[in-house]
């Protein structure tokens, strides 16, 4: 018994130190020349970054911080300039740990961070030909069923062209919406005139010059009361719990509608971060892995 007892603390004493080392969290958004002290050293506070116990992190004036608490997926914003415990940092973790938002938060961390095979997978960006067909990309679903009101459609840029046309079709194929549009994106009120009540919509871009540089279509559908309903009690308390609309809470709702394969609704709560906290370092991996891996991009 007592060299059982003995080899357990030897081997209690051996891994002590791995455990200490665990992260506790994970760095999603970063704003700011903001650094991370890891007792006398020093380094910038980078995406990916895991914060360990014992460090601090320091934030600019100005800046910003997202970050994951591993354990649980509860998410943290710093937007105060000052000084900041990892373990201050993991009390306040603690006391939020019961939030329906970490489900997600663990989804957001496990999928979104430092994912080499999904950087693989996004396609490199060129001009187009001029005369083709189907050479506008629009990064949206094929057909995509849809909770909200609001649908965000954006694409790549076709050559040098910045003039587009916006068309919307029903589903007999009559045009009831066409918008000129200067830029990449636009978004669809579906609960405004002419697009209120329909089941079904067809959209395509093309340029506003040249009739033949078009994207395919791409089908829009509401979905119906009986998946409404699958949805909505769990949608409507993240919506109570998340309260105040911050980029990371709109990046934990577009990791619940990923999750839920409302690929649409995910897409507009990406648009709704970017212009929460626009330009954070970190948003342009988490928005394109997101494309990649669900064949968007």
């Amino acid at each position: 018994m007592k060299k059982s007892a003995l080899l357990l603390a030897l081997i209690l004493m051996l891994f002590q130190p791995l455990l200490a080392e665990q992260p506790l969290f994970s760095v999603i958004l970063n704003k700011g020349d903001n650094t991370i002290d890891k007792g006398q050293k020093s380094a910038p506070l980078v995406p990916g970054a895991r914060l360990n116990q014992g460090e601090e992190i320091k934030v600019e004036e100005g800046g910003y911080v997202a970050l994951i608490y591993e354990p649980s997926g509860t998410g943290i914003e710093i937007k105060q300039a000052g000084e900041y415990s990892v373990n201050d940092l993991e009390k306040l973790a603690k006391e939020q740990s019961q939030s329906i938002l970490t489900k997600y938060g663990k989804f957001l961390m496990s999928k979104l961070i430092n994912n080499d095979e999904q950087n693989q997978n996004l396609n490199v960006t060129g001009a187009v030909e001029r005369g083709d067909v189907d050479v506008i990309e629009v990064y949206f679903p094929k057909v995509a069923d849809v909770y909200g009101e609001e649908v965000f459609i954006s694409w790549r840029q076709a050559d040098d062209l910045e003039n587009y046309v916006v068309t919307v079709k029903d589903k007999l194929d009559k045009t009831i919406l066409a918008r000129n549009v200067k830029g990449t994106s636009y978004t669809l009120k579906l609960d405004q005139a002419p697009l209120a009540g329909e089941e079904m919509l067809i959209v395509n871009v093309r340029t506003k010059d040249k009739e033949n540089i078009v994207s395919g279509d791409y089908g829009i559908k509401r979905i119906t009361s009986p998946e409404e309903r699958q949805i909505e009690e769990e949608y409507s308390a993240m919506k109570k719990v998340a309260g105040e609309d911050t980029a990371l809470n709109k990046l934990l709702m577009a990791s619940f509608f990923e999750e839920n394969e409302l690929l649409a609704d995910a897409l507009y709560c990406y648009y709704q971060a970017m212009q929460t906290a626009p330009d954070p370092q970190g948003f342009r991996e988490i928005y394109d892995n997101f494309l990649a891996r669900n064949g968007l991009k």
